[in-house]
């Protein structure tokens, strides 16, 4: 026969287990409350000491710092190859205006080398890597190119085969303008993604500002 605390102990486990727990669960369920609340307040510890130290501010810079300088990066070397075609297309451009000669023959050194030149930097410009927020501008970089390249390889096939058509010319070179016109917004565009401060200049150039350790640099 069960004892008064024997039955009182039965009592209190049925009510428990009519709630849905157990002294067990009821126990461990507090303990590790509290065990939750004290890593909690760990993690909030130790993002204080980080922001007291200084170290988050340092290691956002240095994340800056790298983001702006693969932009610098990336912006040096694609205005290196595709200014170096694009002068080698004008110069050629200028000797083809000022030829008398009915004939294209007497430019075709000039244009095997403009040709030589355009395709070379088509090629580098072709294997660069934008960054994310320049992608739309390196494919206006390289429409503008294909067109240049284009419009020499028909002069090149003219002038060889002595069908050189004024009219073809022209329309390759308007074309080319229209795509060069947009170079401009599409590049103002990736530096307002990429947070760059730039000025746009009185003479229609763009100034920008990319991040160093310690101060900003300056690029036209």
């Amino acid at each position: 026969m069960a004892t008064p605390v024997q039955k009182n102990f039965k009592r209190e486990m049925t009510l428990l287990n009519k709630e849905g727990h157990s002294w067990y669960d009821s126990k461990y369920n507090s303990f590790n409350g509290k065990k939750k609340k004290r890593s909690f307040g760990k993690v909030i510890f130790i993002l204080a000491a980080l922001m007291a130290s200084g170290l988050i501010t340092k290691v956002y810079n240095e994340f800056q710092i790298a983001h702006d300088q693969k932009i610098r990066n990336y912006l040096q070397e694609r205005d290196q190859y595709f200014i170096a075609a694009d002068m080698g297309l004008k110069q050629m451009i200028h000797q083809f205006n000022r030829n008398q000669d009915s004939s294209l023959a007497p430019l075709l050194p000039k244009i095997i080398e403009t040709h030589t030149n355009i395709q070379n930097n088509y090629d580098l410009l072709r294997d660069i890597d934008p960054p994310r927020e320049f992608r739309a501008f390196h494919e206006s970089t390289m429409d503008t190119i294909t067109l240049h390249k284009v419009s020499v390889e028909y002069l090149l096939t003219a002038a060889q085969t002595n069908t050189y058509r004024q009219d073809i010319i022209t329309a390759y070179i308007n074309e080319s303008n229209l795509e060069l016109s947009k170079l401009r917004s599409n590049l103002i565009a990736g530096l307002q993604k990429a947070d760059i401060k730039y000025q746009v200049n009185e003479d229609g150039s763009l100034t920008y500002w990319v991040q160093e350790h310690g101060y900003e640099s300056v690029f036209n």
